[in-house]
């Protein structure tokens, strides 16, 4: 087990009145977006600790149940949005990786697309959401693009490509729906059904062409993209032009403190994405028709835990926890239905995984209903 010191910088203690079911990074991290059992997501954003005294309150102390509680660090995180509309609880909710667009899904069978506003946008339209009372730390405000109501039951993950403007969502239904950007409506692109139970997560690896999902089948899937290979191409071509790092391919933050022309030339990339989605090489399809299924799969792993499985996470390595108690770590090359690594990491059902982002010393993290939250690392025997 990889053992390290944990320092608790801040918590959030006094805002939510149910369950919070799950938290998500932005791409620069400088945001976190929280989906709750009380119907919203909230959006999240570090500010420096000096803002803030030690107790969690605003500078004048009034109290403020919209600002983390500061323990240690130089920053806390302050509510600067919320997301309004689904009929119950938000299951998931993710940033797609230029910041532009939110997904929110729930028990109520749909998923919301939420657009940034633009400076040109009505900022007086109902269909604006930002803090109640036009709070003045409020710098997000995003409108409801779309709402997608293809799946016939809860929708429990969705999840954006790194690279391309493609969203991927995992339902009760026991189907997995790609979405994307057509003539400026969202569409149901393709759907997989292939598994026979639930699927209940769901994850891209880092240049988007492959999808992994998991399910309460007992089964884990991997999908690949013919589309995504030659997107990535010409996206890599791009950046080479404008010679912006290949860190940038991901196409940056929301808000980023580079310097003018690292922006730039990182807004040349993200303009590119924005206005090639992948699909848009069907726009001369008749109107109505969707375009031939291109997701097809390349591996499908009967059993591979022996209850239920709860979580995935793609890096190099494809990393899976379940109600075996098990955590599992395999190759998605050749040879896939190897196991790479597997070992009893909790004493109960193991709720999530993840890999340490943008980092290649094999570290990640799993939760489990024992309460406990490990860290683990892989070390090469």
């Amino acid at each position: 087990m990889f053992s390290t010191n944990i320092h608790h910088q801040a918590v959030i203690d006094k805002y939510f009145k149910k369950t919070v079911r799950s938290v998500r990074f932005s791409s620069d991290g400088e945001y976190l977006i929280c989906a709750s059992f009380d119907g919203t997501a909230t959006i999240w954003s570090r500010k420096p600790r000096e803002d803030i005294d030690s107790n969690g309150e605003t500078t004048d102390s009034t109290p403020d149940p919209g600002v983390s509680r500061a323990i240690s660090g130089k920053h806390i995180w302050v509510c600067v949005c919320v997301l309004e509309g689904h009929e119950n609880e938000v299951k998931c909710a993710a940033f797609d990786s230029t910041g532009t667009y939110i997904a929110t899904c729930g028990r109520d069978k749909t998923i919301w697309i939420h657009q940034r506003s633009s400076p040109g946008v009505d900022t007086d339209s109902s269909d604006i959401s930002r803090l109640p009372h036009g709070s003045a730390r409020s710098s997000l405000e995003f409108y409801c693009a779309a709402i997608l109501t293809a799946h016939s039951q809860d929708v429990k993950c969705v999840t954006w490509s790194p690279t391309a403007l493609v969203l991927a969502s995992a339902s009760y239904d026991n189907t997995i729906r790609l979405w994307g950007l057509l003539r400026q409506d969202w569409l149901c692109i393709q759907t997989i059904n292939i598994h026979a139970s639930t699927v209940w997560s769901l994850s891209f690896d880092l240049d988007g062409t492959r999808l992994a999902a998991v399910s309460a089948d007992r089964a884990l899937s991997v999908f690949e993209s013919t589309k995504a290979r030659d997107y990535i191409s010409q996206l890599t071509d791009v950046q080479q032009q404008v010679a912006c790092p290949s860190a940038m391919l991901k196409l940056g933050p929301i808000d980023t403190s580079f310097s003018h022309e690292m922006n730039r030339k990182t807004h040349v990339v993200m303009d590119y994405q924005l206005g090639h989605p992948l699909i848009a090489g069907t726009l001369c399809l008749p109107f109505g028709q969707t375009p031939p299924d291109d997701w097809q799969p390349c591996h499908f792993i009967q059993d591979y835990h022996s209850r239920p499985i709860y979580s995935v996470d793609f890096n190099t390595f494809i990393l899976t926890g379940g109600g075996d108690n098990m955590v599992r770590v395999m190759s998605p090359g050749e040879g896939a239905t190897r196991v790479r690594i597997e070992f009893l990491a909790h004493s109960s059902d193991i709720n999530a995984v993840s890999w340490k982002p943008n980092d290649s010393s094999g570290i990640f993290v799993s939760v489990g209903d024992d309460e406990y939250i490990k860290l683990w690392q892989l070390v090469d025997a």
